[in-house]
């Protein structure tokens, strides 16, 4: 139901003129290059390391997935989308920073290759795995069911990172 909605609404907003091509594919594009460029600025003016930018990123796009889900509306939807596209798109900062301080120089090519082939056969395996899901609890409902996926990593990662701040420091005491 709530998928030929969209889909009816979006239709309409492209035959009335009000989304154009290249703004279909230009606005996501933006939004994803506007994602990095908002964690350096605030990196400019916060100094957080990349395993605490990741937590955060985690943290602010589960709200935004379950904002997203709860959408009606056709610009609620877009906007809500392209929150979404920027936050993901942040993670590319932190991850790169963690991976060329922990991962030597010539298994680095090696790991982006893994890593390229697990989100492929992750996204396969969702696709199938979970289609079962979609008619019983809608689009909606699974973005809900996969933000609080994502609350519950964030959470248990910021839990995990103050673990091993605590453990540094009581190994560092005398």
């Amino acid at each position: 139901k709530e998928q030929e909605f969209m889909h009816r609404r979006g239709e309409w907003a492209i035959e009335q003129g009000r989304v154009s091509t290249p703004s279909r594919i230009t606005v996501p594009f933006l939004a994803a290059a506007a994602g990095p460029a908002l964690l350096s600025f605030l990196l400019g003016h916060w100094r957080v390391s990349p395993d605490h930018q990741l937590v955060a990123v985690f943290l602010l796009t589960a709200p935004m997935l379950a904002l997203l889900a709860v959408q009606t509306t056709l610009p609620g939807f877009a906007s809500g989308y392209l929150g979404v596209m920027l936050i993901a798109a942040m993670l590319a900062i932190p991850m790169e920073a963690l991976i060329a301080d922990q991962v030597p120089g010539p298994m680095r090519s090696t790991l982006y290759s893994l890593m390229s082939l697990s989100l492929q056969a992750g996204g396969v395996a969702l696709s199938f795995g979970f289609s079962w899901l979609v008619p019983l609890v809608g689009i909606g409902g699974f973005w809900l069911l996969l933000a609080g996926v994502l609350l519950l990593a964030g959470v248990g990662a910021a839990f995990d990172l103050h673990w091993e701040r605590r453990a540094a420091i009581a190994a560092a005491r005398p």
